[in-house]
């Protein structure tokens, strides 16, 4: 399971300390924040090797959680 910010995620791929072959849950927290502040493009980088590597015959696939606190307050008038 890895559980990080998708700039953490790239830097321990990118030292060799984590194979995408191990990752078999990844967990995004503050999912909307890192989209809203131009993460998309670093989410992408590690997703792409993980969906090509889930479409292998002999691949058990990975999941994704993208978690986010934000709260919709809806206000009614009278």
């Amino acid at each position: 399971m890895v559980v990080g910010t998708p700039g953490r995620i790239l830097q321990h791929i990118e030292e060799g300390n984590m194979v995408y072959g191990d990752i078999a849950y990844l967990v995004l927290d503050e999912a909307d924040t890192m989209f809203d502040r131009g993460f998309g493009p670093d989410i992408r980088k590690f997703l792409a090797p993980l969906k090509q590597r889930a479409l292998k015959t002999n691949d058990h696939g990975f999941q994704t959680v993208l978690v986010t606190d934000t709260r919709i307050s809806i206000w009614a008038s009278s």
